[in-house]
């Protein structure tokens, strides 16, 4: 499955995107740290490494979907955007995306949760996708809002990022009626 619309690509996480994905990563890493939990403190390539190779396997196993964000063209690596932590009793899911410094506030983010969003409910058969943010992290609340998703409230101390307990923004969004 592949998506795309006049911002971006929205594709399968696969192993060719692994390189391109760790610099990215690299070169985003002081944004990244401040904004998200899995980043830590310092940079590490080998979780990065890790998670990259273990992308066929979590979509295998239904726990995890990764999309890799990549320019219309499909040169230059954008970010990544995927559904996780997949309640499949409750048809639930958690949506996340993180944009490449320097490719910010180019509506790269709200493309790719929109292609991630249409695969979750259309096929995944999701009900619900949660976006789950600090509160402070002001981009990802945009996109959530821009998406259409429901702030449904603030979870204190709900986050751990770069060693400090911060409050979370909880938004949601629920499946159109069929």
């Amino acid at each position: 499955m592949m998506t795309s619309d006049e911002t971006c690509i929205a594709a399968p996480f696969q192993p060719g995107d692994t390189l391109a994905y760790l610099d990215a990563v690299a070169r985003s890493f002081p944004d990244l740290a401040r904004t998200t939990a899995w980043a830590g403190s310092a940079f590490d390539a080998q979780p990065r490494l890790v998670w990259a190779q273990s992308r066929a396997g979590a979509w295998a196993a239904g726990s995890e979907f990764s999309f890799a964000l990549k320019s219309r063209d499909g040169h230059a690596f954008l970010g990544v955007c995927g559904l996780g932590r997949i309640d499949w009793t409750h048809r639930c899911g958690n949506l996340s995306f993180w944009t490449a410094t320097g490719q910010t506030r180019r509506g790269v983010a709200t493309c790719g949760a929109r292609a991630v969003i249409s695969f979750g409910f259309t096929q995944l058969g999701l009900a619900r996708i949660e976006i789950l943010t600090a509160v402070d992290n002001i981009a990802t609340c945009r996109v959530a809002e821009k998406l259409g998703a429901t702030k449904e409230g603030v979870l204190a101390a709900r986050l751990m990022i770069s060693g400090k307990r911060r409050d979370a923004a909880l938004y949601a969004m629920t499946a159109p009626p069929a």
